[in-house]
């Protein structure tokens, strides 16, 4: 039997001559779809690729700026506690420290001021007294002691005698009625507030020499009546309410009285001092002026 022919014999011919590419276009075809699926896999590949990759460009950028904030968090506490170590030291720093320290606060509380007339409010380290050596705790309980250790050759040890010698002038006044010239010296104590001038007057007003507290929560005419009346050679007060008091013309008290100025260096909660209010370096300044001898110093 002869290729392309059947068994039956019929006379009929079923040859046919096969196409060359006709046996292997299905397969070409399966190839092409096959071809086809595996592109469209691809580009949901490359896609799911690009959204993974931006999600995490979204994630490193959030890490990024975490650390960012956490350095600033870390670079601002360090700072905070220097600044805060810086204040609890500088009592016991000497004159020439203290007076730079003194005149970088006038600089930056007073940034409008010139050269010039930041000079008139410097405090020169002259006044200033070192009191490094001291090495009791400076608190509340000690500040009796520190004023008798530092202060009792200006003003305590004659505040006693003064009282004395003034209550002899009251009973033996000139006939010719000329008003008694007040020579009554004091030692002045600034603190940064009200409350903490009433803390320090209760601890100190069990002197010889007596406390007493001038503060803005009285009226200004009853602290100055008081001042004319009082005994007591220390004052606790602060630089706002002392400023008022030598301004005011009917005040006894004047500042070439004031012979020694304890500076209460105490830091509340939120790191304020006596130093964070304008009032006190111009306060310091006028007392200089008003007083070559009087000195300074920091508790």
């Amino acid at each position: 039997m002869t290729e392309g022919t059947d068994d039956l014999n019929d006379g009929l011919d079923y040859s046919f001559d096969a196409s060359e590419d006709e046996g292997t276009s299905i397969i070409k075809i399966d190839e092409a779809r096959g071809a086809s699926k595996t592109g469209e896999g691809d580009d949901d590949k490359i896609e799911t690729e690009e959204e993974g990759s931006g999600e995490s460009q979204v994630i490193n950028e959030k890490k990024r700026k975490s650390k960012e904030k956490d350095k600033l968090r870390l670079k601002k506490r360090q700072k905070l506690e220097y600044d805060a170590a810086q204040k609890k030291k500088l009592p016991t720093e000497t004159a020439d420290v203290i007076a730079e320290r003194l005149a970088t606060k006038v600089k930056s509380q007073n940034k409008d001021l010139s050269s010039l007339e930041l000079g008139d409010i410097y405090v020169n380290k002259s006044f200033i007294e070192f009191t490094g050596d001291w090495d009791q705790p400076r608190n509340l309980i000690n500040f009796p002691k520190f004023l008798k250790h530092y202060i009792k050759e200006s003003v305590l040890l004659k505040a006693l005698s003064e009282q004395k010698q003034r209550k002899k002038n009251k009973k033996h006044k000139k006939k010719n009625n000329e008003e008694e010239t007040d020579e009554r010296s004091f030692a002045v104590i600034l603190s940064m507030s009200a409350i903490r001038a009433c803390d320090v007057h209760r601890a100190t007003r069990t002197m010889n020499v007596g406390s007493t507290k001038l503060i803005s929560k009285n009226k200004l005419k009853d602290d100055i009546t008081s001042m004319r009346t009082s005994s007591a050679r220390i004052i606790a007060t602060t630089p706002g309410r002392f400023t008022r008091i030598l301004d005011t013309e009917q005040s006894p008290l004047k500042a070439s009285q004031i012979k020694a100025v304890i500076c209460d260096c105490y830091m509340d909660p939120k790191m304020q001092t006596l130093w964070d209010s304008k009032d006190t370096i111009s306060l310091l300044r006028k007392m200089c002026d008003a007083n070559e001898y009087l000195r300074i110093l920091l508790y």
